[in-house]
């Protein structure tokens, strides 16, 4: 094979193309703002919600706080030990999540307790799978959410 050729196919096509999509980058706008646009993060602005849960291991329905909901779902969704910013960005995006499920439900429920929508653990079984760590996990769990409160993450001002 010719040398040139390997040399523009090796070094020059990829500097060119490289080159290109940098140009093309430059004259977009911002991309971290066009993100921004699209996704906000925004207060719900209502009293506070409460959400309708379905527990699947007994089949009973009931309605309880978002907010202690969303504890619930931190400790069934990530582990406690997590950073407290890691647990901040679960809580949005489980608030979001069951935002949305409150109001685009067709059942006499709005989540199960699964997999299926989230999985939630009671405070009742967290004391019992914790023991003398309850209060201190709790309290974790509790300052993520509580740091959080109301806050949704939007797409053109809809969850």
């Amino acid at each position: 094979m010719n040398k040139k050729l390997v040399f523009i196919v090796l070094f020059l096509l990829p500097f060119s193309i490289v080159s290109i999509i940098c140009k093309i980058k430059k004259n977009e706008k911002n991309p971290s703002s066009i993100i921004k646009g699209q996704f906000q993060t925004i207060n719900i602005n209502e009293e506070q919600p409460t959400i309708k849960i379905k527990v699947l291991v007994n089949n009973e329905k009931k309605e309880m706080d978002l907010e202690e909901y969303i504890v619930g779902v931190l400790a069934g969704e990530m582990p406690v030990t997590f950073e407290l910013e890691a647990l901040k960005a679960q809580a949005v995006a489980a608030r979001t999540y069951a935002m949305y499920k409150i109001n685009n439900s067709s059942e006499d429920y709005d989540v199960i307790d699964t997999i299926n929508d989230q999985v939630y653990i009671s405070k009742e079984k967290l004391k019992q799978d914790w023991q003398d760590e309850y209060e201190e996990k709790y309290n974790k769990l509790q300052a993520a959410v509580s740091s959080t409160k109301n806050l949704v993450l939007t797409q053109d001002r809809k969850v």
